[in-house]
């Protein structure tokens, strides 16, 4: 019984692991929003950017993804779930209710598009300060 808790210990908290590694190995690829954002967005792919970096006035630093992409860090939409519940309640991710509760999909700025008019798209916004 005591290997079976310390198995299901291990598996909810690897997908923590997961992102507390995902972070430092591509920060170098997200695109860094603090400056403006994307000057065009129209030739951006959102669904495959590894990243964003984003100072929110509400949250401080934070690291945007989109769904699909913070679902392949964490290896599955299961785990996705669990640790998007697990990062509301120690206050760590956006929530469209603020923090805590609501949806974990919220909008972000992430640049312009070609005719000049803010682009927000939905994104999943983790505090820098994660841990």
């Amino acid at each position: 019984m005591a290997r079976d808790q310390a198995e299901a210990a291990r598996r909810q908290a690897a997908p923590l692991d997961l992102l507390r590694r995902y972070v430092p190995l591509n920060l170098d690829e997200f695109i860094d929003l603090r400056r403006g954002g994307i000057e065009d967005t129209s030739g951006h792919d959102h669904r495959t950017c590894p990243g964003y970096v984003n100072e929110h006035n509400d949250h401080c630093l934070e690291y945007l993804f989109v769904d699909r992409r913070f679902e392949e860090i964490v290896r599955g939409a299961a785990a996705a779930r669990q640790l998007k519940t697990k990062l509301a309640q120690a206050e760590q991710i956006a929530t469209t209710a603020g923090t805590g509760g609501g949806r974990y999909s919220v909008r972000r700025s992430i640049g312009k598009r070609a005719d000049g008019t803010p682009d927000r798209r939905q994104v999943i916004a983790v505090r820098a300060a994660f841990d």
